[in-house]
């Protein structure tokens, strides 16, 4: 045989297993190609440093020179890999060093289990489940979006129906005056409009506005207060008064209730 010669030792170390580093593919997609491999290198380490309590030191040059990743770049990783739980760390000693603990279990549950989660297939009636679920949810918001549908039509045929029954009072009351009390009040007027409007948001009816007007009538026509029969005067401040007001029939002097007063011919 021919004598082995440098350079052809110097080949075999380097396509020897152990000038090369393994990393797991799963560890790579869980936490990345760089800390997978920082991970890697250190899990190496612990093989043949760690104490009986895990703990084992490593120095930043040393890292360095076995990944090439520099001291900014193995503090960045070596932070994610402690939020995750993976690795731990401390510094102590004298002089100080730098030394870490590897939790395997938290590797099992982070990577391989979630891994075989992924790779998992579902149920039947997993399935059956999800699709009851995408379905409800599905159907549900378009429920609410046709309740909110009908809500919001609702609100607005209401408003307007409102608005048009205000309307339909400002109208009728003044016309009912005018009819009344020989008066030509118009129901457009700011002024007639600002007190009608009052008393709607206080809760009085088209019913109470014609009460008003014919209590006040019957007592204040032909008389020096028959120019107080306005809307300003009628539907004021007083308007309550007027409504509650008792009226006393003019031949018998009995006090007679707002519903009898529809059947009595006033003047008689």
């Amino acid at each position: 045989m021919e004598e082995i010669t440098m350079k052809d030792r110097t080949l075999k170390q380097l396509l020897m297993s152990s000038s090369y580093f393994v990393l797991n593919k799963q560890i790579v997609k869980a936490i990345g190609i760089e800390a997978g491999f920082l991970l890697t290198t250190l899990i190496e380490a612990s093989d043949g440093l760690a104490n009986e309590d895990g703990w084992f030191y490593k120095t930043s040059p040393s890292l360095e020179e076995e990944t090439g990743l520099s001291n900014h770049k193995q503090s960045k990783i070596i932070d994610e890999l402690t939020k995750l739980g993976i690795l731990e760390q401390e510094n102590k000693g004298m002089p100080m060093k730098r030394y870490f603990r590897i939790n395997f279990n938290k590797i099992e549950e982070l990577v391989f289990k979630i891994q075989d989660l992924k790779n998992s297939k579902p149920s039947i009636e997993e399935i059956e489940k999800q699709g009851f679920k995408n379905f409800e949810s599905k159907d549900l918001k378009n429920s609410n979006a046709c309740i909110e549908k009908i809500s919001n039509n609702k609100e607005y045929i209401n408003n307007n129906l409102n608005k048009e029954l205000n309307n339909n009072i400002y109208s009728e009351a003044v016309e009912y005056l005018n009819l009344k009390a020989g008066t030509k009040y118009k129901s457009s007027s700011k002024n007639t409009t600002k007190h009608i409007k009052a008393r709607i948001n206080d809760g009085y009816t088209l019913e109470d506005f014609k009460t008003v007007i014919d209590k006040k009538c019957s007592e204040w026509l032909n008389t020096d207060m028959e120019k107080y029969l306005c809307p300003e005067t009628l539907f004021g401040p007083k308007f309550e008064k007027y409504l509650n007001q008792k009226i006393i029939h003019k031949n018998i002097g009995i006090p007679v209730s707002t519903q009898e007063t529809k059947k009595i011919k006033w003047g008689e």
